[in-house]
């Protein structure tokens, strides 16, 4: 009997430090304090136009995570007015304890909806090139200017895995006045670390007007 009363009790002290760990997320950290610094990672590193319409939210079933709703980067300058990529919605899983210490580690990320455009235009130049150029712009003004403090140190992410359901990318190419898309793109990685192989399933359907096909593949990759 004493060792079954001294088992309750550890459970039960194990339930109320964790209950009162996710109090203390909820109350004390705010996801939304950190848009700002989330748009300028992003500025920084793509040169794009980040925007999240609405809040970002704590999820507690099945993982403790948050949820991003809908979601869009900008085409650069000199492109169609229109997203360059953007999703409904976005699910991240996070681990407990290291939010305690104020560290993020990134289980799975999930991607529902997300639409990309690529789009060339008749000089050739795509709008993935232009962003690439301005990142390496804001990338060099980035480093001349004063870097703000964060309590949440955002690098060096650990993320355990990436999936994207029900995926669409449509390519118009105005060089070659042609006009593509592959629709129902599932894809998945497993636990991302660099310089090792990675685990990939990708599948999709094609349909460029003329020929219309499905793909299916599977395998590693390195990163």
């Amino acid at each position: 009997m004493a060792i079954k009363k001294v088992i309750f009790i550890a459970l039960g002290s194990i339930v109320v430090v964790v209950a009162a760990a996710i109090i203390y997320i909820v109350l004390i950290i705010n996801p939304n304090d950190y848009k700002p610094e989330i748009i300028s990672q992003v500025k920084l590193n793509s040169g794009g136009e980040l925007i999240i319409e609405g809040d970002i939210s704590w999820r507690f079933f099945p993982n403790i995570g948050l949820t991003i709703g809908n979601t869009q980067i900008n085409n650069p300058e000199g492109f169609p007015h229109q997203p360059l990529f953007q999703f409904d919605n976005a699910q991240l899983d996070l681990a407990l304890l290291p939010l305690l210490s104020k560290k993020i580690e990134i289980g799975l990320i999930s991607i529902k909806g997300l639409n990309l455009y690529m789009h060339t235009r008749k000089d050739g130049l795509t709008n993935l090139e232009a962003m690439s150029q301005a990142a390496e712009k804001s990338t060099l003004e980035e480093e001349t200017s004063a870097q703000t403090s964060s309590p949440f140190a955002i690098n060096d992410l650990a993320i355990a895995g990436i999936q994207i359901v029900d995926a669409k990318i449509i390519i118009d190419n105005l060089a070659t006045e042609s006009k593509q898309s592959i629709d129902a793109i599932n894809f998945s990685l497993g636990k991302l670390q660099l310089d090792k192989a990675v685990s990939l399933v990708f599948s999709a359907a094609i349909d460029s007007g003329d020929i219309s096909a499905k793909i299916k593949s599977k395998g590693m990759i390195k990163i």
